[in-house]
């Protein structure tokens, strides 16, 4: 019996190239053990490691001294270059499961990519992106074909083999840029590979995100799972914590779509047409050309795979927590995110909402969402001079912690600025100054605060401090937050509420449903003027109104007061504003003698 041949070049790292050659010999028995078969392909295994050189020296000495009729692998995007330019010189199929987006089989006739294109992705993370509110992210790649693109921001998208992530994690947690505030995304290429990784690494990538293919479970899968373990562990029992993944199930598609081209085809044995004998022949032009069926590649190219797809229609979005990867969520095509699944539901809508995906722990072991992008990263911060007198406490209160001195500021006003801080598309680093840092704090003297008047320089202020002309000319105010706008929907709350306690025993707050909305309108409106004419019986309803009527007491005080104001400094406003205007009226100007 003839047997055709095929080579195989390792995948991209060490311990990927084991879990490999173990999925090609299972295709290759599990594709011969059930049928009657003329031919039989048999691997010839070299492991290229990360050169490039090495992989395409590997390539020609089995053409030439093997006759190998197929060539599987390498993965490495410059590897897999070199090789295809090779395949196409001889005419022999390369069947690679790299995943770059510059290598196409439409630019080589004898190119097959057995996997899919990492390009696929990229929905998928901007998906991420989007979600999660971050609008600007900083692309990390290895400096070759898997990745081709300072900035302050803090969501990093990383495109790396596992070996250079290893040490470049490694080297990120060291200066603090794997902590509270950063998030970072990786590729399926790492994903994919994680059980991999060392454990030193893993600890260093906590809380990072990741997309990588889903494959459904299946029992086939399950069984499939458990003899390759079985069997990885006989061969090689000194290796520890390795797993399958998606790169062994694509090369157990591939030999088994090889083997079963070459069993149609019915090639018996490699032929290759010689050159005619001259000097000075070169390696690779003294293997000829391969003069196997052209059919070949077009079967391999058409073979339906078994468990992985040229484009996966699913990502699985996974989040590094402990010793693994924590499923968080899935990304689909049609339906975006979502924490399950979704398979033909009519009434999903494409989502790419951070709530459609389950809990995840970020960078830092923080539970709240990185805000992406910081104002500096220099290590300065945004410097709040913080009111603190002795009276309203409600309002600011500055105490300063025994212990590490750190000044800690509590109040309404504090809670509004740091709401305020919270609501910003970005992060914006801030430390609290006392007044007593500044001058006037003996007096309690606001009127220069805005002014700086200490080697302290604040950046802004957080306080009751009231907006006046001359403070205005030299800094930007907010707007008065302390003005409510909720007060009149107190109004019709509380008619409601005194509605619903009385209207079930209470026959005036009973009748149809236009005249008892009515009477909910009336009766809170009412109360202003103390002319309600309507019973209450309940004495719940009873405290309910006592307390309204104090809340309608000091609103309109306070309604009072603020009007009366406002008539009062409308009154005082200057009639002449411009010393032109005395000149043009022809009035005098003077002072009172002793004035300075």
């Amino acid at each position: 019996m003839e047997i055709p041949r095929f080579c195989y070049i390792s995948m991209l790292i060490f311990m990927s190239y084991y879990v490999v050659r173990t999925c090609i010999s299972m295709a290759i028995e599990d594709f011969y053990s059930n049928r009657n078969h003329t031919t039989m392909i048999v691997p010839h295994f070299r492991d290229s490691g990360t050169d490039a050189v090495a992989a395409a020296s590997a390539a020609i000495e089995l053409l030439k001294n093997t006759q190998v009729m197929a060539i599987l692998g390498p993965q490495r995007s410059v590897q897999a270059d070199f090789v295809i330019d090779i395949g196409d010189k001889v005419r022999v199929p390369v069947i690679s499961p790299s995943t770059s987006p510059t290598l196409s089989s439409k630019e080589s006739q004898y190119f097959i990519r057995s996997a899919w294109c990492s390009s696929s992705q990229a929905k998928a993370i901007a998906a991420i992106v989007k979600a999660f509110g971050w609008k600007e992210v900083t692309l990390v790649y290895e400096d070759n074909n898997y990745g081709t693109s300072s900035t302050t921001t803090r969501v990093f998208v990383v495109v790396m083999l596992p070996n250079l992530a290893s040490r470049f994690f490694q080297m990120a947690e060291e200066v603090g840029m794997v902590a509270e505030g950063y998030a970072w995304i990786i590729s399926d290429v790492l994903t994919s590979l994680l059980d991999s990784v060392d454990s030193e690494t893993i600890e260093a990538m906590q809380g990072i995100l990741g997309v990588r293919p889903y494959i459904p479970r299946s029992p086939e899968l399950s069984r499939f799972t458990k003899r390759w373990r079985r069997r990885f562990h006989e061969e090689n029992p000194e290796m520890d914590r390795t797993e399958l993944n998606v790169f062994g199930l694509w090369a157990y598609d591939s030999t088994t779509a090889l083997a079963d081209a070459v069993e149609r085809v019915g090639v018996a044995s490699p032929r290759f047409k010689k050159p005619m004998q001259r000097w000075n022949l070169t390696d690779l032009e003294a293997i000829g050309i391969s003069i196997s069926d052209p059919s070949l590649v077009h079967l391999i190219r058409n073979y339906k795979s078994k468990w992985g797809q040229l484009q996966p229609s699913v990502f699985e979005i996974v989040n590094v927590v402990g010793a693994g990867a924590n499923r968080v969520g899935f990304w689909t095509e049609r339906y975006g995110i979502s924490q399950k699944l979704q398979v033909d539901d009519p009434k999903a809508v494409y989502s790419t909402k951070k709530d459609d995906l389950g809990g995840v722990v970020w960078p830092g072991r923080g539970v709240l969402v990185p805000k992406g992008w910081e104002v500096s990263t220099n290590g300065t911060k945004l410097k709040v001079g913080v009111t603190n007198k002795s009276g309203f406490p409600e309002f600011t209160r500055v105490e300063r912690d025994s212990e590490t001195n750190a000044v800690e500021a509590t109040g309404f006003c504090i809670d509004v600025f740091k709401q305020v801080m919270e609501s910003l598309p970005y992060g914006v680093p801030y430390e609290f100054i006392p007044m007593d840092f500044l001058d006037h704090v003996s007096t309690g003297d606001y009127s220069d605060i805005t002014i700086p008047t200490s080697n302290v320089v604040c950046d802004a202020f957080a306080g009751d401090v009231t907006i006046t002309a001359n403070r205005s000319d030299l800094v930007d105010f907010t707007i008065p937050y302390t003005e409510s706008g909720v007060a009149g929907a107190f109004f019709f709350f509380t008619g409601f509420v005194v509605w619903a306690l009385e209207h079930r025993t209470n026959e005036e707050f009973q009748g149809p449903p236009l005249q008892q909305v009515g009477t909910i309108f009336w009766f809170s409106l009412s109360t202003i003027f103390s002319a309600q004419r309507e019973r209450i019986i309940s004495n719940l309803t009873r405290f309910v109104v006592i307390v309204w009527m104090f809340v309608v007491l000091v609103l309109t005080s306070s309604y009072t007061a603020s009007l009366t104001t406002m008539l009062t400094v409308q009154q005082l406003q200057p009639t002449i504003t411009d010393v032109r205007d005395l000149i043009e009226a022809g009035e005098y100007v003077g002072y009172q003698y002793g004035s300075c």
